[in-house]
């Protein structure tokens, strides 16, 4: 439902979460009365998993779709912050589940600034395949 919301809704910045919820509910008629918390739930989720990449204004994007934008420069020339390779590995453990990160550092091909950051590894995996071969 979400993946449908987003690919119709079509929105070159991205999609709201009010705007997911409002095109589900359109499209389907017999949704459960905590419809926005499932779809909030839903999309942490999706998320969470690297299906979908939230921008910084909160919008979401399918994930396929920002690999395309991040092999080609945006329409307004500027170049896109990309990962340059992943310096360390952790398992974290929380309440039973464990989390696998990555530690990745990151740079734009005319930056000469890194930045480092630990990053989920499924997520990283879905969007830079090319970091783990």
């Amino acid at each position: 439902m979400i993946n449908k919301a987003i690919k119709e809704l079509n929105d070159e910045f991205g999609s709201t979460e009010a705007a997911i919820s409002e095109f589900i509910r359109r499209e389907y008629k017999d949704l459960p009365t905590a419809h926005a918390t499932i779809v909030q739930l839903n999309l942490r989720k999706l998320y969470m998993n690297g299906e979908l990449v939230c921008t910084k204004n909160g919008r979401y994007v399918l994930a396929d779709a920002t690999e395309k934008d991040a092999i080609h420069p945006k329409n307004n020339f500027s170049s896109e912050v990309l990962p340059k390779r992943i310096v360390d590995r952790k398992t974290k453990k929380l309440r039973g589940k464990e989390i696998r990160m990555v530690k990745v550092i990151w740079g734009g091909p005319l930056s000469s600034d890194e930045r480092i950051t630990w990053e989920l590894e499924g997520k990283m995996k879905n969007l830079y395949p090319y970091l783990f071969s």
